[in-house]
């Protein structure tokens, strides 16, 4: 997988190699092994902008501002807390994709098991 070079910030482009046995096994190792090699590469954005590595929909937003404008101030004044905040967005992110993954495994085998079963009824 390469996730492309950034336009904005000119970052290397991230490359990771992930063989699985389920496909999807293999979608989230590869997304993990990514935001891993993107944060080792790039600490200083992961402690500055805790939740800028996913942009929000509107960066004009004044809520958004609001939310970032001290992120610099926080980071620095206490630099183990707002890398441990950042850790902990991370991880529940991870965990809600986990959790997300695992509800659409579920719903595609029971879709597919009602699909078997009409088909074996209307045989």
């Amino acid at each position: 997988m390469v996730i492309p070079q950034h336009l904005l910030n000119g970052w290397e482009p991230i490359m990771t190699q992930v063989v699985g046995h389920y496909l999807l096994d293999t979608w989230e190792l590869t997304a993990m092994r990514a935001m891993t090699t993107f944060c080792s590469s790039h600490p200083l954005e992961v402690v500055l902008t805790a939740f800028g590595l996913f942009p929000a929909p509107d960066p004009t937003d004044p809520l958004w501002l609001d939310r970032m404008a001290h992120v610099d101030v926080v980071a620095t004044l206490y630099p183990v807390g707002a890398l441990w905040t950042t850790a902990m967005c991370l991880d529940g992110l991870y965990r809600l994709h986990t959790y997300q993954s695992y509800a659409v495994a579920q719903l595609v085998d029971h879709a597919q098991a009602l699909h078997l079963a009409v088909q074996l009824r209307d045989e």
